[in-house]
């Protein structure tokens, strides 16, 4: 069962974010206060965003018989139930769309982006109404290139460089308890650059 987006959402909202999904660059701040008020601000900005991507687009119910998503193949839920916008092709999602992912009742994730054989493929947007939020571009179901990244469970905000959802080059990141990080990362690890401390401290890294 397809359901149908409005128009204005796909070809204001959704196609404006699919068209580019170029993330701005932006300096780590200097102090812990600066770095914590960054993250309390991404994180109140990122359910902003969630709200008026609601507004737009009421949430979706969970369809008895949705498209298959690779999003959700792996969730820890035994309760796990997903709606998808969007064009399903072979069972799967496939082309420009929003999926609704719910635990156990209730609402989880929303992904506003496109869709390959079931899998997030291109500029894609990731929310949730707790302050969760990803923005950048994925291959495969992972995020390849720059990506704005929210992570309330880590306390994070940052702007951060993806191979095969691997960190892999330059990224920086801020931490709510005022910490924070700026270098380049290799398989996942910083290898050069500066981490902060809450306290003000300063590492250097790769030297």
């Amino acid at each position: 069962m397809r359901i149908d987006a409005p128009k204005c959402l796909l070809s204001a909202g959704l196609a404006t974010m699919l068209a580019s999904a170029a993330i701005a660059a932006a300096e780590l701040p200097q102090t812990p206060a600066e770095r914590a008020k960054l993250y309390a601000e991404a994180v109140a900005q990122a359910q902003q965003r969630y709200a008026e991507s609601v507004r737009a687009q009421p949430l979706l119910k969970p369809q008895p018989r949705p498209c298959d998503l690779s999003l959700v193949a792996t969730m820890p839920s035994q309760d796990t139930q997903w709606s998808w916008s969007g064009a399903c092709k072979n069972g799967a999602a496939q082309g420009a769309g929003i999926a609704d992912v719910y635990f156990d009742g209730k609402h989880k994730w929303r992904y506003v982006g496109a869709m390959s054989a079931g899998e997030r493929s291109g500029a894609g947007e990731m929310l949730s109404a707790s302050g969760y939020r990803v923005k950048g571009e994925y291959a495969n179901d992972e995020l390849n290139g720059q990506a704005y990244v929210v992570d309330v469970d880590w306390q994070t905000v940052g702007t951060i460089t993806y191979v095969d959802g691997t960190r892999e080059g330059p990224a920086w990141y801020a931490s709510g308890d005022g910490s924070g990080s700026q270098g380049r990362y290799r398989d996942g690890t910083q290898v050069d650059g500066v981490r902060y401390s809450s306290e003000g401290e300063v590492e250097t890294i790769g030297k």
